[in-house]
């Protein structure tokens, strides 16, 4: 079973990258605090993320913007399969 996410860079220019994140069952990642404002999308499974101390739930078709210097985090994905994101990352 793989442990570690997979990325797919779609586009990227100077000011925007689109990327195509897949995320193994059950994963968590580290606290991330970007100097970018990010917008995920997610195109296939479930997700529990924290957001500045909340905790989020996303399924399948729901969508989070993320403010540039906010510390999130993925808590856990879906148990039963990979779960698969949108990442649009804006400088």
């Amino acid at each position: 079973m793989k442990k570690r996410e997979t990325f797919e860079t779609l586009f990227s220019n100077t000011s925007v990258k689109i990327k195509r994140i897949i995320s193994p069952r059950s994963f968590k990642s580290k606290v991330f605090k970007q100097n970018y404002d990010e917008f995920v999308f997610l195109l296939k499974g479930k997700a529990t993320m924290k957001i500045s101390g909340k905790k989020i739930f996303l399924s399948k078709n729901q969508s989070l913007f993320i403010p540039k210097k906010t510390k999130h985090q993925i808590l856990a994905t879906s148990k039963s399969g990979e779960t698969d994101w949108l990442a649009i990352y804006i400088k």
